[in-house]
């Protein structure tokens, strides 16, 4: 039997239908445990929309690192003048 053409809960339940011996032992309550399993596969189909999300996260993660960077740096001079003003 083929299961990797099963994407979806209709897939599953044809699936069990068309095997007498499935449908005998598998239980309904058991085939919405095994499509809860299945759904966390249809995320892993990259798209365009998702890849574009991915390089949006990344652009974001540069531009925080670049704000961290300049906000310490301007945080060290600031502390730095006041130094120079405590004395």
């Amino acid at each position: 039997m083929r299961t990797g053409k099963i994407r979806s809960e209709d897939d599953l339940r044809k699936c069990v239908e068309s095997s007498s011996f499935l449908s005998e032992y598998i239980m309904e309550n058991q085939i919405e445990g095994l499509a809860g399993l299945l759904k966390p596969t249809e995320s892993k189909i990259l798209t365009t929309a998702y890849l574009g999300k991915l390089n949006q996260e990344g652009f974001l993660r540069q531009k925080e690192q670049q704000f961290l960077e300049k906000a310490l740096k301007t945080a060290e001079e600031e502390l730095e003048e006041k130094r120079k003003k405590a004395l």
